[in-house]
């Protein structure tokens, strides 16, 4: 065995053990709890290893689920290019259905290319389609009485799905009028879900 320099040596052999990274899914677009997205979007995953296509396709299962009914989605897989070998493109194979949570699972199981060692844990990637566009939420700041709005303030609206900001001036009526400024940085071409209304509201008003 081996020998120190006083002359010594180990009573039993010493071993060791290290490990190299395991693959892991770093982002997606789609990204985790997204909302509003199209029936034909595919869903991109990058990973810090290149993944063989066909093992993420035995080792993934796409579901798309409504008012407690769970359907599964088929899909291939698309490989990466020389710029992107990390990325791997899931394809659904029919369109996603409207107004569903959608669900990728990719168990534990997957496998990379650099090495046998599986992911060891689940990940989950979770979004919404679009349904019918609605305003979910109405917001602003508050006045002294905590109850209304500040005149001073933006009124802010969440809505479900996105749309061209051009699209939402056109559609979006104040009664009694009031004349709007907007973002000077955003273009009307731009997809928005949140929009927000500024302009010289009057104390002691309804709109």
């Amino acid at each position: 065995g081996v020998r120190a320099q006083d002359g010594s040596t180990l009573d039993e052999p010493a071993r060791f053990a290290v490990e190299t990274p395991r693959p892991r899914l770093v982002h997606s677009h789609p990204y985790n709890g997204s909302r509003g997205i199209g029936p034909r979007q595919d869903l991109e995953l990058y990973f810090d290893q290149t993944i063989d296509p066909a093992e993420l396709k035995r080792a993934a299962t796409l579901t798309a689920s409504s008012q407690g009914k769970r359907q599964p989605i088929d899909f291939t897989v698309l490989g990466g290019d020389a710029d992107s070998p990390e990325r791997v493109t899931i394809r659904p194979s029919v369109p996603l259905p409207a107004a569903h949570a959608v669900e990728l699972v990719i168990d534990a199981s997957l496998r990379g290319r650099e090495g046998p060692l599986p992911t060891g844990e689940t990940r989950v990637v979770r979004f919404e389609t679009y349904g019918p566009l609605q305003v979910q939420h109405v917001n602003c700041p508050k006045g002294p009485s905590g109850r209304a709005c500040s005149p001073l303030g933006s009124v802010s609206l969440d809505l479900s799905n996105e749309v061209l900001l051009r699209d939402a001036k056109k559609a979006l009526v104040i009664e009694p009028a009031v004349p709007l400024t907007w973002e000077s940085w955003r273009e009307d071409d731009e997809p928005v879900s949140y929009l927000y209304l500024h302009g010289p509201f009057t104390p002691g008003q309804t709109y």
